[in-house]
C-alpha cells in the first residue's frame, strides 16, 4: 500500500519516511527470526525476548529511535488527513495507463496506516511521550521502558502450522492455505497502569463499565487505582426463569472430569467431554457455542471424536461449525454459516475458543445462542514466554514493594502492598477469559439460555469466587450428570411453553378535538 502512495499519490513526500519506517523493520525481524536468538518454547514457536538496554538498542536498530518518533508521528497525521481530503479517480487513471487497476484508492487506506498508529502509540507509551495528541516527553525513555518487553517470534514447525490450519479452514468450510509463516512483533507492557494512568490523566472523571470487570479488587490494583466508588450489579433478567447454570462435574458415566492440560491430552478426558456434549446438545434447542482452551485443545478433540463417531454425531444433531483462527474472511464466512444454519431451524455448534473473537467481540442474541458450554479453566500456557515475563514482572513488583524498594510501577495506588502476584495474576487472567465467553448467552432482558461449566474445578468455592456475579450466587447442584440432564431439559420445556415476552410497543396518544397528532420523535 505504502509503495503504490509513492508511486502514485498526488503526494508521495507524505508515505514515501513511512515506506522507508515499515522496509526497515521488515528487514530488521527478517534478521532477528533468522538468528541463533531464537529459542524453541514449549508453545512450539520459536522466540527471541528483548527487554531493559537491548531492547532500546534492538529498536534504534530497526528503526524506531526515540528521536525518530515525532518526525514518524507527524507524517502519519499528515497522511491521515490527505487521504480524508483525497479524491481518485480510478477509472480515468487506468484508462491513461498511469495507475494499475490494482490500485483503487488515494492512499494507503485505514487498515494500513491503523497497523502504523498502532505501532507508534504503542511506542509512544514506551518511550515516555504520551499516547493522544501532540508528542509531550513526561519521563526519559530509559525509565519508561522499563515496563516493557519485546518478542520476535514465529513457529518452529511451519509444516506443522500449516496442517493445523488447513484443519481448521476444512472445519469451518474453506479449503485453506499454506503460505510461508509470518515472522510476529509484540510490544508487551507489563504495568497496565501506565496507559491507564496517561489516558485518564487528563479527565476530570474516569467511569470503566462492563459485564467482566469482576473480580474488581484484583482489576483495581492492576491498574493502580483506588475507585471511588464500585458497584457490581445483578443481571436485568429473572436469573430463576431465564437462566440455567451449573457447573459439570462428571461425564455421562459419572466419572470427576478436572480437565488441566495434563488430562486433556487423555483420551477417556476427550470421549467424556464428546460423551458429554452429546448429551447437551440433543436438549438446548437453536445455536450452542462451545468454548476449549486453546487452538491446540481444539485439534486434539476433533481428531479424537472424528475417531470414535462422536463427531458424526454432533454433526447428525446441529451444523458444527469451527472458529478459524485468522479473522476476517475466513472468520465471517464461518459465522455466516453458523448463523445461518440457526435461522433455517436445523441448529448449529460453535467449536471457537476461548480469548479468540466469537468469544468476545460478536453478539449472540436470542437463538444464536441459547447454550454455551465452557470446557474447563482458559489458563494461559506456562510455556508461552510472554506469560512468564508477565508472571515475573509483578512478582518483583510485589516482592519490592513489600521490601520498600524503589518499584517500577506507575501507580500511586494505595493498595500497592497488596499488589497482584504473578500466580494471582495468571488466575485473574483466566477467569476473565471465561467471564467474557460466559456473556454470549445472555444478551438483553428478554434473552435465556443455558450456561455449562465442564471442569470439576468449578465445584471449588475459590473458583465460585471468580465468576461473575449474575452466575456466582445463581449456579445449581446435582448429585449426577443424569440429574442434571434432566433438570436442563425440564428448564427449556418450559421456557418454550412460556417464554419471556416483550412488552406491546405503548399505544399513540390520541389527537384531541380539533388539533393535529403529537409529533413522534425519531430514535
Amino acid at each position: 500500500s505504502l509503495a503504490n502512495c509513492c508511486n502514485y499519490c498526488s503526494k508521495p513526500e507524505l508515505y514515501r519516511p513511512l515506506q522507508e519506517m515499515m522496509g526497515q523493520l521488515i528487514s530488521w525481524l527478517d534478521a532477528v527470526a533468522s538468528s541463533r536468538s531464537m529459542v524453541t518454547r514449549e508453545s512450539g514457536r520459536m522466540e527471541a525476548a528483548f527487554q531493559d538496554s537491548r531492547m532500546l538498542s534492538a529498536l534504534a536498530e530497526a528503526g524506531f529511535s526515540p528521536t525518530k518518533i515525532p518526525a514518524l508521528w507527524e507524517m502519519l497525521v499528515a497522511a491521515r488527513q490527505h487521504e480524508s481530503e483525497a479524491k481518485f479517480e480510478a477509472e480515468e487513471g487506468q484508462e491513461m495507463g498511469i495507475v494499475p487497476a490494482t490500485v483503487k484508492r488515494p492512499g494507503a487506506g485505514a487498515a494500513s496506516l491503523g497497523v502504523i498508529s498502532q505501532l507508534l502509540i504503542a511506542l509512544r507509551l514506551m518511550y515516555g511521550m504520551g499516547s493522544i495528541g501532540p508528542i509531550k516527553r513526561t519521563t526519559s525513555p530509559e525509565k519508561s521502558s522499563v515496563c516493557y518487553r519485546m518478542v520476535v517470534s514465529k513457529a518452529a514447525h511451519p509444516q506443522t502450522e500449516n496442517r493445523r490450519r488447513a484443519r481448521s479452514a476444512r472445519g469451518s468450510g474453506d479449503a485453506g492455505t499454506s503460505g510461508q509463516q509470518p515472522v510476529q512483533l509484540a510490544i508487551l507492557c507489563m504495568d497496565p497502569a501506565r496507559p491507564f494512568l496517561d489516558a485518564c490523566g487528563t479527565a476530570y472523571s474516569t467511569i470503566l463499565t462492563s459485564g467482566t470487570l469482576s473480580p474488581l479488587g484484583t482489576f483495581a490494583q492492576e491498574l493502580g487505582t483506588d475507585f471511588a466508588a464500585t458497584l457490581e450489579g445483578p443481571h436485568v433478567v429473572d436469573m430463576k426463569r431465564q437462566v440455567w447454570a451449573a457447573a459439570l462435574p462428571w461425564g455421562p458415566n459419572n466419572e470427576p472430569m478436572s480437565l488441566t492440560m495434563g488430562s486433556l491430552d487423555k483420551c477417556t478426558a476427550q470421549d467424556q467431554i464428546g460423551q458429554g456434549l452429546v448429551q447437551l446438545v440433543k436438549i438446548i434447542p437453536d445455536g450452542v457455542l462451545v468454548f476449549v482452551g486453546s487452538y491446540g485443545t481444539m485439534d486434539k478433540l476433533q481428531t479424537r471424536w472424528k475417531a470414535t463417531g462422536v463427531w458424526d454425531e454432533l454433526c447428525s444433531l446441529k451444523k458444527v461449525v469451527v472458529e478459524p483462527k485468522q479473522a476476517g474472511k475466513d472468520f465471517d464466512v464461518a459465522m455466516d454459516k453458523y448463523k445461518t444454519a440457526v435461522n433455517q431451524g436445523r441448529g448449529a455448534m460453535l467449536l471457537g475458543i476461548f480469548r479468540g473473537k466469537a468469544s468476545e467481540g460478536i453478539d449472540f442474541a436470542d437463538n444464536q445462542a441459547r447454550g454455551v458450554v465452557l470446557i474447563g479453566i482458559p489458563y494461559a500456557n506456562r510455556g508461552d514466554i510472554k506469560t512468564n515475563m508477565k508472571q515475573a514482572f509483578n512478582d518483583n513488583f510485589k516482592t519490592a514493594v513489600q521490601k520498600g524498594r524503589p518499584t517500577t510501577g506507575a501507580g500511586g495506588s494505595k493498595n500497592e502492598a497488596v499488589h497482584l502476584s504473578g500466580h494471582a495474576w495468571y488466575d485473574q487472567s483466566a477467569f476473565r477469559a471465561l467471564n467474557q465467553a460466559m456473556g454470549r448467552c445472555i444478551r438483553h432482558k428478554y434473552d435465556y439460555g443455558a450456561v455449562i461449566l465442564m471442569d470439576s474445578r468449578f465445584l471449588k468455592p475459590a473458583s465460585q469466587a471468580q465468576l461473575s456475579r449474575w452466575v456466582r450466587g445463581n449456579l445449581r447442584d446435582f448429585p449426577d450428570f443424569k440429574s442434571t440432564i434432566a433438570s436442563l431439559e425440564l428448564f427449556f420445556a418450559n421456557l418454550a411453553l412460556n417464554p419471556p415476552k416483550r412488552p406491546a410497543p405503548p399505544s399513540p396518544v390520541p389527537a384531541a378535538p380539533g388539533r393535529d397528532a403529537p409529533e413522534v420523535p425519531d430514535d
